[in-house]
């Protein structure tokens, strides 16, 4: 399988390739880096399957461009650090020149509400067309062949719920690719707490019991994880951050405990999950972006923070923090109740 100029050649055939002619980004890509590999890859549309060529090329990749003036898209990463506290569904994240606090991708919600009823309008096809697949309660029969007749509709409406997953994957990766570079316009050195989301995803094993008496929920951040994936928009920060000739370094959790620390009093206080606010210097800041306040300020042991740097820094913190928390209250839009604004409203 060999790409030749605009066509692919692959055992025989002879396959045009069709690409955008004002794509600045192929252009310099194609023109100064040599082709690796090829795939072709199917995607499923809602009028069918569509198949694309995917060039896999040698080299670091060139710089995104506006095709209207040839310019570079944004500017180089600053020398500098940063730090990132990630959340199942948020994310925080401090710099010497701002902050972000921010919600992963709150669009999916209006894809997942689509992607619900259409599911649902599946189902209901499969059950019209297939009733004696099915006992008396509702449920699949087991222990029998089972043949399944699907209907034109109900494939035209698989689809569409193939097109929907496609969707909102594309819109999942492109909203992550847009925080991942506001992060790097803060800087390049990035530092974040090691997480384990495939160990948060699982269901607890133990069986516990609450004060008045009843069994507490098993299940975890399996949902919350599946649909903001925060460990993509961590990869996709570890593999930008040398590109911009920085790094993205993993500190120790259990050691640093961010989200427990006071470095004006240099001590370690344990929070409930639902404490989305602690007092610093009699100041009230929101957890998760004094958390990224610490982790941007660690020491080269990435074990603890730094306090000296954390002294000289804090005023000029909590200036982006208090603008941050401000623009957030005054949003119209929906905003995340992990943020803890209430408590800034009310003091």
């Amino acid at each position: 399988m060999r790409f030749k100029g605009d066509r692919l050649e692959w055992n025989g055939l002879i396959l045009p390739v069709t690409m955008r002619a004002n794509d600045l980004f192929v252009q310099e890509s194609l023109s100064l880096h040599r082709v690796k590999y090829c795939r072709i890859v199917r995607k499923a549309f809602k009028g069918g399957n569509q198949y694309f060529l995917q060039l896999v090329l040698e080299g670091i990749p060139p710089v995104k461009r506006n095709n209207n003036t040839g310019m570079p898209r944004r500017q180089p990463a600053p020398n500098a650090e940063v730090g990132i506290d990630i959340g199942t569904s948020t994310v925080a994240v401090a710099g010497d020149d701002g902050v972000i606090l921010k919600e992963l991708f709150p669009e999916g919600a209006s894809y997942d509400h689509a992607i619900h009823l259409l599911q649902r309008k599946l189902d209901r096809s499969r059950r019209a067309t297939n009733p004696a697949n099915f006992t008396v309660d509702g449920t699949v029969k087991q222990g029998v062949k089972l043949t399944w007749v699907r209907s034109k509709n109900y494939m035209k409406i698989r689809f569409r719920l193939k097109d929907l997953y496609r969707r909102r994957a594309v819109a999942l990766k492109e909203a992550h690719n847009k925080t991942a570079n506001a992060i790097l316009t803060l800087g390049n050195q990035v530092y974040v707490e090691a997480m384990d989301f495939r160990a948060l995803m699982k269901r607890a094993k133990e069986t516990t019991v609450n004060k008045n008496g009843r069994f507490n929920r098993k299940k975890r951040y399996g949902k919350s994880i599946s649909y903001h994936a925060p460990a993509m928009l961590i990869a996709i920060v570890k593999q930008k951050a040398p590109q911009e000739g920085g790094a993205l370094y993993e500190v120790d959790t259990f050691k640093f405990r961010a989200s427990q620390y006071n470095h004006v009093n240099d001590t370690y206080i344990k929070k409930t999950r639902d404490e989305r606010t602690t007092f610093v210097a009699g100041q009230l800041v929101q957890r998760d972006l004094y958390s990224a306040f610490l982790l941007k300020n660690s020491q080269p042991t990435r074990n603890e923070t730094d306090r000296t740097k954390c002294s000289a820094t804090f005023d000029t913190f909590m200036a982006h923090h208090d603008t941050c928390i401000q623009t957030l209250c005054q949003s119209t839009g929906r905003q995340s109740c992990n943020f803890g604004l209430r408590d800034f409203q009310l003091a």
